[in-house]
């Protein structure tokens, strides 16, 4: 009898001791829960309910049950032991196997043993295989699928239609099937035709509900990044009546200049608009030396990278320098990484030194946009 109903039985070994108290710990728990969530959907499983329960709040002691359409999904941790067990059972049209790993991807364990069932069948043995997974193994893991992947399951088969080093970074503009027109920086994804949209919006929607609500129009406004424009047309778009001016400075002229060719058929985004002023120039010296003041400043830069160009762009000093340029009530607002790319070696999460003339009470809020939470950091000056 032959059925298409699989079993995988995981045991994550030698986990380091981050992934438990930055990934599974109780304050950092709901990114986790959301990644998972967002496996499930992506790979057609249909989540009915959850049982999670903590043992203890810091350490990642935790056990997990999502009730499925198609079965389940648990796992059950051990700290002290650096182990984890992991179990995904599901019917029907489901990828078992992509779960499995992307979550191995997340938690990052040394070493894994893998035991496959075809549940139902009486002609299959069960298949075990020993894993060693470290950096060079997630490495190849991801290349298997696609080499400019995030989340191999949700980015498959990139057809690459441009590609160039820049002065600043490598540039890289594919075509697939789900995500349509993407654009890669260094190999992470920045935009695509199918998710624009979530991101605009997650990025923009609580500054001008925030000036709505203080009545605040004839608004200036900074974006710093931003070269593809599509921030800046969401604005236009949604808020023309209350923006007076926009200024866009962006480093590489390469990223305008290679979206508008490929995303918008060679139509120039900053052209013809007297709202909008652009200029190719590093963030963080820009906003040192301009004489103007801003109601906004959007900063929409490529992820913290400290060899990368706009490492200056989440340091002390640069938000200090919004400062001065932000009027009364001015707000700011930045998206910042994947949230595990911000734990430092004890796995805690890292903000940058807020200067004392933000609000203490800023917000961080995650979206999911292209298949993984993003955080953003959204302060108001008092």
């Amino acid at each position: 009898m032959m059925t298409n109903n699989r079993h995988i039985i995981v045991d994550l070994f030698d986990v380091p001791n981050s992934s438990f108290v930055g990934i599974l710990a109780k304050p950092h728990f709901t990114v986790f829960d959301a990644q998972i969530q967002q496996l499930l959907y992506d790979n057609n499983m249909t989540c009915l309910g959850k049982f999670i329960h903590h043992f203890d709040d810091t350490n990642g002691a935790v056990t997990g049950l999502y009730c499925l359409a198609e079965s389940h999904l648990s796992f059950h941790t051990w700290p002290e032991r650096n182990y984890i067990s992991l179990d995904c059972y599901t019917c029907g049209e489901c990828d078992t196997h992509n779960v499995v790993n992307e979550i191995l991807y997340i938690l990052k364990p040394q070493r894994a043993k893998h035991i496959f069932i075809q549940r139902g069948d009486t002609e299959t043995k069960n298949i075990t295989t020993n894993l060693i997974w470290n950096e060079t193994a997630y490495d190849k893991y991801r290349d298997i699928e696609d080499r400019l992947t995030l989340f191999s399951l949700v980015y498959k088969k990139h057809k690459i239609i441009y590609e160039k080093q820049t002065e600043y970074q490598k540039l890289t503009i594919t075509e697939n099937d789900k995500l349509r027109t993407c654009l890669f920086l260094d190999d992470i994804l920045q935009i695509s035709s199918n998710d624009i949209d979530t991101y605009n919006v997650a990025m923009t929607e609580d500054m001008m509900v925030h000036f709505n609500t203080i009545q605040k129009s004839d608004l200036r406004i900074l974006v710093i990044g931003g070269g593809d424009g599509f921030l800046t047309e969401h604005l236009l778009k949604q808020y023309d009546n209350m923006i007076k001016h926009i200024d866009i400075v962006e480093l590489d002229g390469d990223v305008a200049k290679y979206t508008d060719k490929y995303f918008r058929a060679g139509r120039e985004w900053h052209s013809g608009n007297d709202k909008i002023t652009y200029a190719n120039d590093f963030g963080d010296k820009f906003i040192q030396t301009t004489d103007n003041m801003y109601d906004g400043i959007i900063i929409d830069c490529t992820d913290y990278d400290p060899t990368a160009p706009s490492c200056g762009l989440f340091s002390a000093e640069f938000y200090a320098d919004c400062a001065k340029h932000l009027n009364s009530n001015g707000y700011i607002t930045q998206q910042y990484s994947e949230t595990n790319k911000l734990l430092d070696n004890n796995g805690n999460i890292v903000y940058p030194k807020i200067p004392h003339n933000f609000s203490g009470n800023f917000t961080e809020s995650f979206v999911f946009s292209y298949g993984v939470p993003l955080m953003f950091l959204k302060m108001v000056k008092q």
